[in-house]
């Protein structure tokens, strides 16, 4: 999957191989799982001074705001 995000062939511009070696993130976060129709699925999330914050933090600002 990195392999191919650094290959980025499927845009001329290549915007994912950009992002990834422009020194402006600092953090990266991947998930992958099982999926009924495409079998498998990634995501990648690239981040910058991210904070890390609890489940109680994260359940409570979904109720309360």
């Amino acid at each position: 999957m990195v392999f191919d995000m650094i290959m980025d062939d499927y845009y001329m511009d290549h915007p994912n191989r950009k992002a990834l070696f422009s020194g402006l993130y600092t953090q990266i976060g991947i998930a992958c799982s099982c999926h009924p129709t495409f079998e498998e699925v990634c995501v990648v999330e690239l981040g910058h001074e991210v904070e890390l914050k609890s489940i109680n933090e994260e359940l409570d600002s979904e109720y309360y705001g």
